[in-house]
């Protein structure tokens, strides 16, 4: 009987928490199974009585088989002085509800038994086995039940026998929606009641009973962190909040170093289903790491315990082969369709952004450049995140202008021909506008064209040219596009030189000019007041004055870095929620599309969506810029 209390002492030494101690009597039922399986477990103190839901649920609740499923998981945990402890469950579900099975194992080899300081003393082994059965169904939709059989099989230093035991658990949970501000959270509850039916170990004729013990907890699981992506997923994080109980309600105390009522603390951050970060408290600190596919198939755990002897490192690892997570485990838990109609308006979208490129791209190859320019510029307004088609768009644009600049230059280095005054004319009007900054080389030119032609036609000329692209001047400045208006502006003026066109053109022109300047300034002069008077933190006011500057003048690069800021500011001061942002995304979308049809009916249709759209976020550049290729459609009609 001596040995046999050494070789149970020194299985406590192994694997307990608790100190050796000297009372033996119940040590070789309470102690082996005073740690549950499962490095998940492990990581939040044990305190998963009303969250567990895979095959470790034989051993800490019953109940949670009903929301396991088909899974298979195991472990091989290492211990001190070479002892081994293993687990390996399976769960299965059916038509009547879900069936588990799984064993724990602790063994230790090669023990030197003693019976004297002088004894040499020979090798014994220590095996201990439970074999677990169990069987949960759901009851309804927020309760489920379960039982579990356990099979005791004990041998030691060759004492061995068998003892049997059920244990019976129930789990809830309750979605609470918003509760104090925690988004989408679910309230959890669990109880086990171990050993109602308790086995009883006979070793060396002293019979043992395992103690019957009640455990219960409960939790909150709530959003965290949430982010979209712009296919419309919104990712949610997660953070639950542990708490247990257990109390022993006949035999030893499993927990002697935390008095009668065993508390078990755990927290758990879950990072989109993927990553979970878990710490516990029972006592003493616990912490780990979760891994699992986005499927939600395979998962591998890791726990670090801090024990008396030293640190505990448990792994382990799962394999889920059929779906059907419990309800505070659910994919859509973590990820959700913010907006099916966003969805489809942005599949539309990209795949006319896709046909447009790429019927673009064989334009260019074939340098049909006007042509690939207004097709990418389609294709770039249609999915404004793809940064290849805007710079596609960008080069196509380039190409274009490059070919006019050559075609016009051309036209004029062949020689003046009388009988195309007015080709020249027009092509040193259209130099004039496309390069405004050689407004002296183009006003050269045109004195020299002038220098041999009568001066009644040439005032005849530049009248017509000036009557038919004055007005398109006009109507760009009134839609807000200045820089372009000007530079019309300024063309129209080149080709109404004094001493060429007649001077009431020329007087027109300064007037029409002078008058697209003065508006320029306006704006200017008011963008800047509104950036001091709004200071650091810019209203809805500044902001759409900001895209109206950025529309105004594209090509200067102090004013479009100064409404840019504005806007960044204004975004960060009044954030959109994310539904809110993909509603008005949506609406983009369905504009582009109303835009790329080219119509006056979606033309209407798309600029009721990009006001309604600006009015609820004056900051938005995709909607100002397309509202602004929009008014240049309508300025050609």
């Amino acid at each position: 009987m001596r040995r046999l209390k050494f070789v149970l002492g020194l299985s406590l030494l192994v694997f307990s928490r608790a100190p050796l101690r000297a009372q033996i009597l119940g040590a070789a039922s309470g102690q082996f199974l005073s740690r549950g399986p499962g490095a998940s477990a492990a990581a939040l103190a044990g305190s998963v009585v009303s969250i567990v839901n895979d095959p470790t649920a034989l051993y800490w609740n019953p109940a949670g088989i009903a929301n396991s499923n088909g899974m298979i998981s195991g472990e091989h945990l290492f211990l001190v002085g070479g002892a081994r402890y293993d687990f390996m469950g399976l769960t299965v579900p059916s038509d009547f509800g879900s069936f588990g099975l799984g064993v724990i194992q602790l063994a230790r080899d090669n023990i030197v038994a003693r019976s004297s300081i002088d004894d040499p003393g020979y090798d014994i082994s220590n095996t201990q086995s439970d074999y677990m059965a169990g069987f949960a169904k759901n009851l309804g939709e927020h309760w489920s039940a379960g039982l579990s059989a356990n099979v005791l099989d004990f041998n030691l230093a060759g004492y061995s026998d068998l003892g049997w035991g059920l244990n019976g658990g129930v789990m809830g949970h309750y979605p609470a929606n918003d509760f104090m501000g925690l988004k989408r959270a679910v309230w959890l509850m669990g109880a086990d009641l171990d050993n109602f039916v308790q086995p009883q170990i006979n070793l060396a004729g002293t019979p043992e009973n395992y103690p019957t013990s009640l455990r219960a907890g409960g939790g909150l699981s709530f959003q965290a962190d949430s982010r979209a992506e712009a296919s419309g997923v919104i990712n949610h994080d997660r953070i639950t909040v542990l708490f247990s109980v257990q109390k022993n309600i006949s035999g030893e105390n499993l927990y002697p170093t935390q008095g009668l009522n065993a508390l078990a603390l755990g927290v758990e951050y879950n990072y989109q289903n993927i990553l979970i970060l878990r710490a516990g408290f029972n006592g003493a600190l616990t912490g780990g790491i979760g891994l699992q596919t986005e499927d939600d198939r395979f998962e591998l755990d890791y726990s670090i315990e801090n024990d008396p002897l030293g640190f505990n490192n448990r792994f382990t690892l799962a394999y889920r082969f059929s779906q059907a997570p419990s309800p505070e485990k659910r994919p859509e838990i973590y990820r959700e369709i913010a907006d099916e109609e966003y969805v489809q308006a942005r599949t539309r979208a990209q795949s006319l952004a896709k046909r447009f490129s790429a019927s673009g791209q064989t334009d260019m190859s074939r340098e049909d450049f006007s042509r690939a320019k207004s097709l990418l510029r389609l294709a770039s307004f249609l999915n404004p995140d793809n940064a290849a088609m805007k710079k596609d768009y960008r080069q196509a644009e380039t190409a274009e202008k490059i070919e006019r600049v050559q075609r016009d230059e051309d036209l004029l280095a062949r020689g003046l021909d009388p009988q195309e005054t007015y080709q020249d004319y027009a092509a040193v009007f259209e130099l004039a506008f496309l390069k405004p900054q050689e407004q002296n080389k183009w006003r050269k030119t045109l004195r020299q064209i002038a220098s041999n032609l009568d001066a009644g036609k040439c005032s005849l000329i530049s009248g017509e040219l000036f009557d038919a692209e004055a007005p398109r001047a006009r109507r760009w400045a009134r839609l807000g596009l200045l820089e372009q208006a000007l530079n019309l502006a300024t063309a129209l003026k080149t080709i109404a030189t004094r001493g060429v066109a007649a001077p009431a053109t020329a007087d027109a022109a300064d007037n029409l000019r002078r008058e697209i300047a003065n508006k320029a300034a306006s704006l200017q002069t008011r963008f800047d007041w509104l950036i001091k008077e709004s200071g650091a933190s810019p209203d809805a006011e500044t902001a759409r004055t900001a895209l109206s500057v950025l529309r105004a003048f594209p090509n200067d690069a102090g004013e479009t870095r100064n409404a840019e800021q504005i806007l960044e500011r204004y975004q960060n001061h009044h954030p959109l929620s994310i539904r809110e942002g993909f509603y008005l995304k949506k609406l983009y979308y369905l504009a582009a599309i109303d835009f790329s049809d080219k119509t006056p009916e979606k033309n209407a249709e798309a600029e009721k969506y990009l006001d309604e759209i600006l009015t609820d976020n004056p900051a938005d550049e995709n909607s100002g810029a397309l509202l602004g290729a929009l008014s240049r459609r309508e300025s050609k009609q």
